[in-house]
């Protein structure tokens, strides 16, 4: 159902690259429930951005039901761990 080949997000902060997401592999198959856990500013809500369509891979590439996400994907959702919903 979503399939993550080769992610890689680069950030520019200043002049200066930021390397958040590195070499993602990974495939979910459909009516999974999947926790992306680990640190703060390790790449968990950059991963969930480029799932959803919201941020564009620097390298690689999301696939969602077979095809490859390129703009919003509305067939996604994700909460966060932060209150940000009512």
């Amino acid at each position: 159902m979503i399939q993550l080949q080769d992610l890689h997000k680069t950030f520019e902060r200043g002049s200066e690259p930021v390397e958040a997401v590195r070499g993602i592999d990974l495939s979910i198959e459909k009516g999974s429930i999947v926790s992306l856990i680990g640190p703060s500013g390790c790449g968990k809500s950059t991963v969930l951005h480029m799932i959803a369509g919201l941020y564009e891979p620097s390298e690689g590439q999301v696939i969602y039901d077979g095809r490859p996400v390129r703009s919003v994907n509305t067939s996604v959702g994700y909460m966060t761990q932060k209150d940000n919903l009512f």
